[in-house]
């Protein structure tokens, strides 16, 4: 009975890492207990019958007597061919998975050797289980302690007995087997257990290690550069040219809670100096640095001024509509965040930094990362909006200091975040301060263009007379081109041949064209980089912003009214006009519908339509992680016949080295147990009765081939080194090995893959 414990202890061990195996492949597609039982049982005949074939020497009789019952099962097949297609569309996984199970254990038996580090990647595995909740079966679980048991055995007893461990410790596997049936049957709480610290744990590697992968990717490509939109969406390429190429990669997430009009134009950085293709953010001199955060705000107040001194406030949301969005990272890894025009509010986020053009996080924002912000959106294409515009053509502002109690009063009552924003007086000095530094800021036009813009806008502009009707015929105009991911390539300038050659181009000859001859009428304008997210269009609150939605566009500076985004790019304008209507309070019928959008009451519904989206969310992390896994058993699936051939080639390295750094005797054993080995595979074993040199005789009878290439010589030197320790020459080992390829001739086709299998196979001491 104690002889039989060794395979008794390796087949518990097979069985279980395939019953792990078969539970993770019920994570993903439910199969009943029954019939994962039955998959169990069968499993443990395959294994049986391996080991069987492996150990018995009526191998042959048995692989014949199996392979006719296979034969016969297909010819009844063919006979009875509708009943197992209705068999097989009924149970068609069930069937793929019992087929799948003998390569797998097949695979199992060709490391054996190593099964015991395999079960320290099933420990890793029941850790990643416990973190995530993963649903795995009672049984795989048992199943998996149990091989993890048996590891600790093996490692242990292969330090205190070396190699005897099968005849000492083998025994133990009664041990394993049961706590796998203690585990299997025994109660268990519905609720799953925690493991609070062990996933604190998991939580801070994988944010340090996506910390320090964001850390190196920004180093390597640089962390002061801005993202450009050119080949492949959002890219660190600052020239203008090229192909633009489509990618459809998941950049970001955008959700927005509540009520929403308008499309969203996310912007990533802002530039105002052009030279040579290439766009850069400068401050020039005499001009003062203000950082982006403060720049927004002025903003977004100077627009509600302009609504305050028309008399439209109370009324504001004819022309803007205030939202909230969410930005959630999906496959970008950067500092730069993403915020729309007229924005007032970041939320979700603390530690971050504003430059002159650009929002930058202190800590690297990697996939999973998210924050909100509150902006308004502007009724871009509508009636209301362009009459305000028109509206504020001729204002200029005060530059003496001036009360503004007023407006600082609406603001207070309506918009609390920005009640501190506004001085009590001296509002438009501080906003004709700011209009003198935004004309030094972003009026430059290279000198070798200049002459030839300024004449073509010009021409173009001679019938408009606001700033704002030049800039629709500029839009207008610019609409006209070609869109082409394809441009032609440019000698010199390429804005300079979009505009007077080829007249096509993307996005980025689009808005550098307008920007640059907006400033030729003498309106300031800028140049923006970001994304364009059609959540608005699409009627979504949910939006998956690919790499492809990468989009550049400029921004003009109006007086009495602040930043305008515009919309040149051909076929890109529905996009940008997104007007929405919008009934004034004194005209409204239904006042219980209105009630439910004005401010008092969007506090509560942004909290609820939040609470809604963290639930979605969480759905989403869900299948997510079940994706996830799914792609890991894929990779699994890829990667173990990759890890087995580096096995092998590993081995057969370590193998050789270790041979050509031992001793004749040694080369001698190793050759001679190989030989033996090969001729026992070509059924012409030794028997027990049998020495050596009467073995060798009857071979050579067989196998003249193997007398020419000096066998008997081969077996008198094994012989003389290994029982009479006489030392060998080189030759000897040399004609030694010379027998064996000549040996190794008599594998052919498929069998040459035999031969590697017999290399691979620990060499005995004794022969």
């Amino acid at each position: 009975m104690t002889r039989s414990y060794p395979y008794l202890y390796r087949f518990f061990q097979s069985l279980s890492l395939t019953i792990l195996a078969l539970a993770i492949v019920a994570v993903f597609i439910p199969v009943k207990t029954p019939v994962l039982c039955s998959f169990i049982l069968y499993n443990a005949v395959v294994i049986i019958f391996w080991e069987v074939c492996k150990n018995s020497k009526y191998k042959k009789q048995i692989l014949i007597t199996a392979g006719a019952i296979l034969i016969a099962a297909f010819l009844l097949g063919l006979r009875k061919r509708e009943w197992f297609l209705e068999i097989y569309e009924v149970y068609r996984f069930e069937i793929l998975l019992l087929v799948a199970i003998i390569p797998f254990t097949l695979f199992l038996s060709l490391i054996r050797e190593k099964l015991s580090w395999l079960s320290v990647i099933c420990l890793i595995f029941i850790i990643y289980a416990a973190i995530t909740e993963l649903p795995l079966h009672r049984i795989g679980s048992a199943a998996a302690f149990g091989s993890i048991l048996l590891s600790f055995i093996e490692i242990a007893g292969k330090r205190l007995y070396g190699s005897q461990i099968t005849e000492k410790l083998s025994g133990l596997f009664l041990v394993s087997l049961c706590l796998v049936l203690c585990l299997s049957v025994m109660p268990v709480s519905q609720e799953p257990y925690p493991f609070t610290a062990l996933k604190n744990a998991w939580y801070q590697i994988k944010e340090s290690a996506y910390v320090l992968y964001t850390e190196i990717s920004l180093f390597t490509r640089g962390q002061s550069n801005d993202f450009f939109v050119h080949f492949t969406g959002y890219d660190d390429r600052n020239s203008i040219g090229g192909s633009l190429l489509s990618s459809d990669k998941p950049a970001l997430t955008v959700s927005v809670p509540g009520s929403l009009r308008g499309n969203l134009y996310l912007t990533g950085n802002i530039q105002n100096h052009y030279e040579n293709n290439s766009w850069s953010f400068v401050t020039y001199e005499g001009s003062e640095q203000t950082t982006l955060q403060k720049e927004l705000v002025i903003d977004y107040l100077e627009l509600l001024y302009a609504l305050y001194e028309t008399g439209n406030f109370d009324d504001a949301r004819a022309y803007v509509w205030p939202t909230t969005a969410n930005i959630t990272y999906n496959g970008l890894y950067t500092k730069d965040m993403f915020f729309p025009l007229k924005l007032y509010e970041f939320k979700r986020i603390d530690e971050y930094t504003s430059l002159g053009n650009k929002f930058t996080a202190l800590h690297p924002l990697k996939e999973g990362d998210s924050y909100q912000f509150r902006y308004m959106s502007l009724n871009y294409g509508s009636p209301a909006l362009d009459s305000l515009i028109e509206s504020r053509a001729d204002k200029e502002y005060q530059t003496t200091v001036a009360e503004n109690t007023g407006f600082t009063a609406k603001i207070t009552r309506s918009y609390p975040p920005l009640r501190n924003e506004v001085p009590a007086s001296g509002f438009e000095a501080l906003l004709a301060k700011r209009e003198q530094q935004i004309y030094q800021n972003y009026m430059q036009i290279p000198e070798y263009l200049y002459d030839k813009i300024y004449a073509l806008t010009a021409e173009i502009t001679m019938d408009a007379v606001t700033d704002y009707e030049k800039l629709e015929a500029i839009e207008q105009y610019l609409q006209g081109f070609t869109y082409t991911k394809t441009p032609v390539a440019a000698d010199g300038d390429a804005i300079e041949a979009f505009l007077f050659e080829t007249q096509e181009g993307y996005c980025t000859y689009f808005a550098s064209a307008f920007v640059l001859m907006s400033r030729a009428v003498g309106i300031p304008a800028r140049y923006v980089n970001g994304f364009c997210v059609p959540v608005y269009s699409e009627q979504t609150s949910q939006f998956v912003v690919g790499s492809d939605k990468a989009h550049a566009w400029p921004e003009a500076y109006l007086n009495g009214i602040g930043w305008i985004s515009f919309e040149p790019t051909a076929g890109y304008n529905q996009y940008h006009d997104t007007p929405w209507n919008y009934i004034p309070a004194s005209q409204r019928t239904d006042q219980k519908t209105e009630d439910k959008t004005t401010e008092e009451n969007a506090e509560e519904y942004e909290t609820k339509k939040e609470t809604e989206h963290i639930d979605n969310e969480n759905v989403q992390l869900s299948k997510e992680l079940t994706q996830t896994i799914s792609r890991l058993v894929m990779i699994l699936c890829i990667s173990l016949p990759l890890i087995l051939i580096l096995f092998c080639v590993v081995r057969l390295h370590n193998r050789k080295k270790r041979y050509l750094h031992s001793s004749n005797m040694q080369k001698l054993t190793a050759l001679m147990y190989y030989e033996l080995l090969l001729l026992k595979q070509l059924g012409m074993p030794r028997e027990a009765n049998e020495t050596l040199l009467q073995y060798a005789k009857r071979i050579q009878d067989d196998k003249s081939t193997l007398e020419q290439a000096g066998l008997m010589d081969f077996v008198n030197a094994y012989m003389q080194s290994f029982y009479g320790m006489q030392k060998q020459d080189d030759d000897s080992v040399m004609n030694a090995a010379r027998c064996v390829c000549e040996t190794e001739h008599f594998y052919t086709g498929m069998r040459k893959i035999f031969v590697l299998y017999l290399r691979l196979k620990p060499v005995s001491e004794k022969v």
